[in-house]
This record gives C-alpha cells, structure tokens and sequence, in this order.
C-alpha cells in the first residue's frame, strides 16, 4: 500500500489514522479486567475487539469489548444504541454484559 493513495482522498486519510489509533491498542489491558487482543471492526462511534477477561473462578473467557468515543453532539444516539444492545436477545448477537466508564 503507497501511502500516496490516501493523499488523494481526505476521507481516506482520517480513516486510515483512525484504525492505527485503534488497532495501536491491541494487547492492551484494560482495568485489569480485559485483554483486548484482535481489532474487530471500526464504527461510528468506537470500535470492538476480541478480547479475554478472567472471571471470579480464574476462568478465562473470549468477550467482544466496544471502546466508544463519547461525543456530547451525538449523545442521543449513542444513549439510543447502548440501550438496544441492553434489550436485544438473538442466538446470531453477542449478549451485552456489562457497562463501564
């Protein structure tokens, strides 16, 4: 890839600078609950990671963790979107476990 390419595209530019912030943050643990290991995907509003996380019982288990950019301007939406993930139950949908900040 040259990066010449992205140069030509200011959109392209952004994105790209966006997903090595957030790739960057790959075998980072995160207060000493979660080891995010492997960059899923980038969204709107954050991105998910494959991650493990050490139970009370020194289980370990394999977790989706969604980092999300707070924004006051995008606020409703991103309250809306927390709370589906809190209500919707399907066998194809990771169930939402638990919020921190």
């Amino acid at each position: 890839m040259e990066l010449s390419l992205f140069y030509q595209d200011p959109n392209l530019i952004i994105e790209f600078m966006f997903l090595q912030s957030w790739k960057s943050l790959e075998g980072t643990h995160l207060k000493d609950k979660y080891l995010l290991e492997t960059l899923l995907g980038i969204g709107g509003f954050g991105a998910v990671f494959l991650s493990k996380t050490v139970g009370h019982d020194g289980a370990i288990a394999k977790v989706a963790v969604k980092l999300m950019v707070w924004d006051s301007k995008r606020e409703k939406e991103q309250t809306q979107e927390l709370e589906l993930a809190t209500t919707l139950k399907h066998d194809r949908l990771i169930n939402f476990v638990d919020l921190d900040h």
